[in-house]
This record gives C-alpha cells, sequence and structure tokens, in this order.
C-alpha cells in the first residue's frame, strides 16, 4: 500500500499483477476438479459384527442437474477412519438423480458404534471417462437379500 511507487494491483481478470510498475504474470498452477464433502445425513447406530448401508449428502455443485450426469467415486476420509473403527466400502454415485446416496459401513468389532448426522464420512470426486462394469449382475444368490442391515458371521478363526 505505502510503496514508493503506489499499491500494488491485483488483476484478476487478466491473470497480472502490478508492483511498482512492474507487471508479474499469475498463472494458475495445475488446477485440479473441486472436492466435495460426503456427510451423514441421520443418526445411525451401527450394530456389532454388522454391515450397514447408510444415507448420505454430498456437496452439490450448480452443475448437478439431471440433464447433466455426474459418476463421483465416494471414498473415507482419514479423519473419519481415524476416529471411528469402522470401514467404508468405496463407491460411484450420480448426485444428480437422488437428494441423498448410500454408503456401505461395516463394524468389524463386538461392540455397537454411533455415529451423528453431519459427520464427515468421506469425500466424492469426478471420475474420467465412463466406468467398466466388472460383473453384469449381483450374486444370482442373493436376488432376495434387500436388508439394509446384514449380520457378519462368527469367524471361528482368531484373526
Amino acid at each position: 500500500m505505502k510503496g514508493d511507487k503506489g499499491p500494488a494491483d491485483i488483476i484478476l481478470t487478466e491473470n497480472k499483477i502490478k508492483l511498482n510498475n512492474e507487471v508479474i504474470p499469475s498463472f494458475k498452477v495445475g488446477q485440479s476438479d473441486p472436492i466435495r464433502k460426503v456427510t451423514l445425513a441421520d443418526n445411525y447406530v451401527i450394530p456389532a459384527r454388522s454391515e450397514v448401508i447408510v444415507d448420505v449428502f454430498i456437496d452439490r455443485f450448480d452443475t448437478d442437474t439431471k440433464d447433466n450426469p455426474t459418476e463421483l467415486l465416494i471414498e473415507p476420509h482419514t479423519q473419519f477412519t481415524d476416529r471411528y473403527p469402522l470401514r467404508m466400502a468405496s463407491c460411484l454415485v450420480d448426485p444428480s438423480q437422488t437428494v441423498t446416496n448410500e454408503v456401505r459401513l461395516l463394524n468389524p468389532f463386538n461392540n455397537e458404534i454411533e455415529i451423528v448426522q453431519n459427520t464427515v464420512l468421506g469425500t466424492a470426486e469426478e471420475i474420467e471417462g465412463s466406468p467398466v462394469p466388472l460383473f453384469n449382475e449381483k450374486d444370482s444368490e442373493e436376488n432376495s437379500n434387500f436388508n439394509s442391515l446384514r449380520r457378519i458371521l462368527q469367524i471361528l478363526k482368531p484373526v
């Protein structure tokens, strides 16, 4: 502000800074895609040795419309995995189709765990290209299993 040749001017529309009558170009270095937070939509209690499908909110952008489908990869956040002894499955979602999306959580331990609404579970990033399915259908033996809670079988051998 109080330089000998006046204040510095930051001209964002032209990507330059004018300092002491010298023009310094500014460039965006490796701008990456924005990362979205994935937060829990409600309070949940995950029973011992069970798997639960929970509803989550994903940060939205103006471009997220039904006319513009976007596939996002949800992965667990390090703060979530450090704080809770749960495991979260990575998954692909399209946030433009519904208000909430679903994420699968696993509690492999012998005590129930409570997590509260608005807990940040993970992050969602846009994927490049189209995903390639490994299988055309789910396990044909599990056609009637649509429960959101499944028990894990007792493991007889120590882990």
